[in-house]
């Protein structure tokens, strides 16, 4: 078999799913983290760095990547409208230097063949177009978090534009086993699983159940990654989405058919969306996925059910 190297930076949900793909296909993968190591992928294959380019650079220049994924940042939105500067420092300082190191370091020997930015649906404003974008449409984010993302975005064109392989993924809402509960399916699931166990009244806290988003299952995004990562020819970004979008209450109705446990639900104030940061319809148009030969295995019941038994299982 041709193994291949991956770098990973970031140590959470997504960069965890990833690592773990990658390490069950026989690849050789290492996961860099900044604060803390990820939980669920080998302590062994994992590195502690700083963000110093010049040790990023002896990193690469050790390690000979042909593939890096840059999955660092802070996603959960709220916390991005509440310390702007760390968000900037995670969203667009810490991969930004990345691809600096890379590019100081980019004709020593490595075998790079790409290089993965990601991104989000953030960097779309849907309240004036609320049906599936068009990858051709410009950006115009209407959130902080939107806003840093984009500056990744256009991190990713300048140095691409100095010859790096980069590609810049926009993630919509992706959801599975060990989200952390801050997201709206991870949290109505570990709620769930709480009142299952007696560990929690009744009710679950909810905020809009009438917005509509379109949910990616993890195990989709990972097969998505992999066909990117090998296609030769792609344009600048791509979007990772379904083409589909369900109410945020449709998760509601799929925990209460999958749970012998009855349950009220309730308003929490906290959960809801600050207006700048509010779109009632997030959808995406899967065009450039589908293309290359992708489509989604996994719709919102398997997800759901897949979160719920992680909650269930991991309940201390």
């Amino acid at each position: 078999m041709n193994q291949k190297k991956y770098l990973i930076f970031g140590s959470g949900f997504i960069a965890s799913h990833l690592a773990n793909n990658f390490k069950t296909k026989g690849q050789k993968v290492t996961m860099l983290y900044q604060v803390h190591p990820s939980k669920t992928f080998a302590r062994s294959r994992q590195k502690k760095i700083t963000h110093r380019v010049a040790d990023i650079k002896k990193v690469i220049t050790i390690y000979k990547p042909n593939f890096i994924c840059l999955t660092q940042g802070v996603s959960y939105i709220p916390h991005n409208e509440k310390d702007l500067k760390k968000s900037i420092n995670s969203n667009v300082t810490a991969p930004l230097l990345v691809l600096e190191a890379i590019r100081s370091v980019n004709n020593d020997g490595i075998k790079l063949k790409r290089i993965l930015t990601f991104g989000s649906a953030a960097e779309y404003n849907f309240k004036h177009r609320p049906s599936l974008t068009r990858e051709h449409v410009l950006a115009q984010p209407s959130s902080l978090y939107g806003l840093t993302k984009q500056w990744l975005y256009l991190s990713s064109r300048f140095y691409a534009r100095l010859g790096l392989p980069v590609t810049h993924l926009r993630l919509f809402n992706i959801i599975g086993a060990g989200q952390n509960p801050l997201f709206v399916v991870s949290s109505f699931c570990r709620q769930v699983a709480l009142i299952e166990k007696r560990r929690q009244s009744a009710i679950i806290k909810i905020g809009d159940l009438g917005q509509q988003r379109d949910f990616v299952d993890v195990r989709d995004l990972l097969s998505a990654v992999d066909i990117v990562l090998n296609e030769n020819k792609l344009p600048d970004f791509v979007d990772i989405c379904s083409g589909k979008t369900h109410f945020v209450r449709d998760i509601i109705e799929i925990l209460k058919q999958l749970s012998a446990t009855s349950f009220k639900t309730k308003i929490d104030k906290r959960l809801v969306i600050p207006f700048r940061s509010k779109n009632k319809i997030v959808a995406g148009n899967p065009d450039t996925l589908i293309k290359l030969g992708w489509k989604p295995r996994y719709n919102l019941r398997a997800s759901v059910e897949w979160t719920l038994d992680y909650w269930r299982k991991n309940i201390s």
